[in-house]
């Protein structure tokens, strides 16, 4: 794939779109607001909005089920421009990241990853507050430390 190869970071600005190609290839749109902070600027914070298409099925089936809008992720992907003609005929262009990762930021989440189609875990979201020592193997090693 030919063309500027990024790593953008900000919040989906709504779910992801699930779509098909004709040979049933499933492929994601959403749309990216990504923060600028400028210094000294009417607000200190611009904010850039990217169209992001996700073509890879299996990538595309995942940020699907696991993503939402709000979400603050990392997209690693090319720019590409896109152009076509609108309704009467006029040629419109737009810019689009075509998506080779998407990984879930952990600044202000906390995720639980686990394998794509393998259902969730059962493991206990906390720890007990104390660890808990093993039973001494014999009763001559009570005192011994536990590792």
């Amino acid at each position: 794939m030919s063309g500027t190869h990024v790593t953008w970071t900000g919040n989906l600005t709504r779910d992801p779109e699930v779509r098909f190609s004709k040979n049933g290839n499933a492929w994601a749109t959403f749309a990216l607001a990504i923060d600028h902070y400028v210094p000294n600027a009417k607000s200190d914070v611009e904010t850039t909005f990217v169209n992001v298409k996700v073509l890879n099925s299996e990538l595309a089936s995942n940020v699907a089920e696991s993503l939402k809008k709000g979400n603050r992720v990392s997209v690693a992907g090319q720019i590409k421009v896109e152009s076509w003609s609108d309704k009467e005929g006029h040629p419109r262009t737009s810019m689009v990241l075509v998506a080779s990762d998407v990984a879930v930021s952990l600044k202000w989440a906390i995720a639980s990853p686990r394998p794509a189609g393998k259902p969730s875990s059962t493991v206990p979201a906390t720890q007990p507050s104390t660890p808990v020592a093993p039973a001494a193997a014999s009763a001559g090693t009570q005192n011994a430390a536990p590792f």
